[in-house]
């Protein structure tokens, strides 16, 4: 049950990311998923963002969660590698969702420590910007100003 309730905390994630994230509406979340948060209480974000950043990602989930506490672990991408492959050598991950960098991801890919999922939202990007196994998902969206960021997904 504990593998099954990460993957609903990974959808759960991707609406999280999508309120802040992705243009257009999210569709709300299944009632399991809800359910299982709700029960929980609470999301535990691994991050390399500021307290600032990780606030202004965690206002707009709270708002539309209001049942559900963002709880966060700040450190560089080193340390969050370092206590992620911890917890799982211990048996006691408490990580809920982690943001790193690519080669911080396949390092835990390759260790076995990740798990796909494949949002509903990903369809919004393009091919080249997520994993065909559901692995990751990303855009470059920083490297431009926020009104050139593309709508069709494509940076000319």
């Amino acid at each position: 049950m504990r593998s099954k309730w990460k993957i609903l905390k990974l959808g759960l994630f991707a609406a999280f990311v999508t309120v802040v994230g992705l243009p257009g509406t999210v569709k709300s979340q299944s009632k399991e998923i809800i359910d299982g948060a709700r029960k929980e209480g609470k999301v535990l974000l691994y991050s390399a963002l500021t307290i600032h950043e990780i606030d202004e990602i965690a206002g707009p989930f709270v708002k539309k969660y209001s049942f559900l506490k963002v709880e966060s672990f700040r450190g560089n991408a080193l340390q969050l590698l370092q206590k992620i492959t911890m917890e799982a050598r211990s048996g006691r991950q408490q990580v809920d969702v982690a943001q790193f960098n690519g080669f911080e991801a396949w390092q835990l890919q390759k260790l076995g420590l990740l798990q796909s999922y494949k949002s509903p939202e990903a369809r919004n990007f393009l091919d080249s910007y997520k994993d065909p196994a559901g692995y990751w998902t990303t855009i470059y969206a920083n490297y431009v100003s926020a009104a050139d960021v593309p709508k069709n997904g494509r940076i000319s």
